[in-house]
């Protein structure tokens, strides 16, 4: 496995953790506060996944056209 593949697997992971802390935020205090916090995270996770695609892309295709 490579450097990139584990990356990418602890960012899913990281993923996986954040989601279920915030589910459990959500079912403690209701939906106000759980909603407010996970609006910008899921907005910055998609920047965050958007600024990380390209490279990984970039990468890929160079790999194929080889």
């Amino acid at each position: 496995m490579s450097q990139k593949t584990l990356e990418y697997s602890y960012l899913g992971i990281f993923i996986l953790l954040t989601l279920g802390a915030f589910w459990i935020l959500d079912w403690l205090y209701g939906g106000i506060i759980a909603f407010a916090v996970f609006v910008p995270y899921g907005f910055s996770l998609v920047w965050v996944m958007g600024k990380l695609r390209k490279p990984y892309y970039e990468m890929m295709r160079k790999r194929f056209n080889k």
